[in-house]
């Protein structure tokens, strides 16, 4: 499977926040952002990971994209800043929008999304105060967006303990980056699943869209009581409007004894999953 396709395995969820309490720019008496490197963001893009560092004047190292691409997505990001002493920054964020390059509208058009860090205050240096935040995992930001030019602006934002926000990039064009998305077929790449068995054993299985999964043979063991699917996970590409997991339980001879449907939903990174917090028992009697 190609790289893009096997990022696609983590699972998280996208936030929208709106800015609250008072909103200051850049440096000030309580925080100092790192003037060489203030933030760095690295995109993933379905071929490769553009990195974009900026300083605390708000330019950035790199201004071009790599054209279009099947997929947008955050992999990681990263603050730095200095604080005052007596400073408690509580909550660090990366907020993205995105908008058409040219004339056009689309649902969430204007619409700031939030991605909070969860690393916060890492000391990189007592004597000189300097800390990090940190995001280290991955969001698909443009699932649902059809194929076209647009426009991803974006800002970091620390906030205190009393509420204030310090920006880094607001209403600044270095902040700014325009992409392609491709048009991309719906296609079905694979399906994981976690099985659970009583007594007490647990399998999962794993296949490639069109390849059967491996035969699980519990004839040597206890026989079971119990089975159950616990989650199943369907790594797809493209947009549908809905997927699932049709199952049918049948007897020696291959006769259905009865069926069932496993429904999921997606998530911010293309996969689509059943509900972690329930199981789905495919023995009945």
């Amino acid at each position: 499977m190609k790289a893009f396709k096997t990022i696609l395995l983590l699972l998280a969820m996208l936030a929208t926040g709106q800015m609250s309490g008072a909103v200051l720019a850049g440096d000030n008496q309580n925080v100092q952002w790192v003037s060489n490197r203030a933030a760095e963001i690295y995109l993933y893009t379905g071929e490769n990971y553009p990195q974009y560092s900026f300083n605390g004047e708000g330019v950035r190292n790199d201004a071009t994209m790599p054209g279009a691409v099947d997929l947008l997505a955050i992999n990681f990001f990263s603050m730095y800043y200095n604080l005052a002493e007596n400073v408690d920054i509580t909550e660090a964020s990366l907020q993205y929008m995105i908008t058409y390059d040219g004339d056009g509208d689309f649902e969430g058009e204007g619409v700031w999304h939030t991605i909070m860090c969860n690393e916060v205050n890492t000391l990189l240096s007592s004597r000189t105060n300097t800390y990090r935040s940190t995001f280290n995992e991955q969001r698909i930001v443009t699932r649902d967006l059809d194929p076209g030019d647009y426009v991803r602006h974006i800002k970091f934002q620390l906030t205190d303990a009393e509420g204030n926000n310090y920006i880094l990039g607001q209403d600044d064009d270095n902040f700014v980056f325009s992409f392609s998305l491709n048009d991309l077929s719906p296609d079905i790449l694979g399906i994981s699943m976690s099985m659970s068995f009583t007594p007490e054993q647990e399998v999962y299985p794993w296949a490639e869209a069109g390849v059967p999964f491996e035969t699980i043979d519990l004839t040597n063991e206890d026989p079971v009581d119990a089975m159950a699917i616990d989650e199943v996970i369907i790594f797809a590409q493209g947009r549908f409007s809905h997927l699932g997991l049709h199952y049918k339980v049948c007897d020696n001879n291959d006769n259905e004894l009865y069926d069932g449907y496993i429904p999921t939903t997606y998530d911010d990174f293309g996969n689509w999953s059943s509900d972690p917090e329930q199981s789905y028992d495919i023995l009945q009697n």
